[in-house]
């Protein structure tokens, strides 16, 4: 199984910035994509934003900012994991919250 992490942004790159690292360190032992897709941000954030692209994590641009559901579809469309994950960049994901939300998925894989 193949998660996708979908996270909008518009602006605040060092909010953006602690999430990402948070979910990095907290995400293990299964395989996943974090989709960042930037909402027409200032040049600023796009260019730190591009720093934080690894092997696992894609950039997306919209041209404009276009709101939070419709970056979620952006990053919905192009995403491909089994499960997908709407975040805000807002979020520090504390160490053990992942585990319990797979759970569920087995718990009731026909959802």
């Amino acid at each position: 199984m193949k998660v996708s992490f979908i996270i909008p942004v518009y602006g605040h790159l060092d909010i953006t910035r602690k999430c990402i690292e948070s979910l990095r360190s907290t995400v293990q032992n299964v395989p996943y994509e974090l989709i960042i897709v930037d909402d027409g941000s200032e040049a600023d954030c796009r260019v730190g934003l591009e720093k934080l692209r690894n092997y696992n994590t894609r950039i997306i641009h919209n041209p404009e900012n276009l709101g939070y559901a419709h970056s979620n579809n952006v990053g919905a469309k192009s995403a491909t994991g089994d499960i997908l994950f709407l975040l805000n960049n807002d979020l520090e994901f504390q160490q053990n919250w992942f585990e319990p939300m797979l759970k569920a998925f087995d718990r009731f894989p026909k959802l």
